[in-house]
């Protein structure tokens, strides 16, 4: 059976459905960031672009949900680092992520037993 590239896109479809988790990984990791840093040192782990669009609105979410704050920059603009709380959250929402997983390896291999499928994971 052939997908003709309907899988493709998966990483990218996974890092922008969950990008809070993907932009508190990146500050967790890399410290406080411009939005413009963060969307490129996204690009340099994931290869997957995100534009400002889709990240300022998510940004500020975060600053309501305290997984995030604000801090003064050297220049104009400001920079976000991740809080306390947010690094808590990532550390649940990574555990979440691996029992999904998991649950998606399960599926699987189910689907391993039929003599016409193959385990996929």
């Amino acid at each position: 059976m052939r997908f003709n590239g309907e899988v493709k896109g998966v990483r990218e479809r996974l890092i922008k459905g969950l990008l809070d988790l993907t932009i508190i990984s990146v500050l967790l990791n890399c410290g406080a960031l411009s939005g413009y840093r963060l969307i490129e040192k996204i690009y340099e782990h994931t290869g997957v672009f995100v534009a400002p669009s889709a990240l300022y609105p998510t940004l500020h979410a975060m600053v309501k949900r305290r997984l995030v704050k604000r801090v003064p920059g050297d220049g104009k603009g400001s920079l976000f680092m991740a809080t306390s709380e947010g690094a808590h959250w990532a550390f649940k929402a990574i555990v979440e992520l691996g029992e999904a997983t998991h649950l998606l390896r399960a599926i699987t291999s189910c689907a391993g037993k039929n003599e016409e499928a193959s385990p996929l994971i």
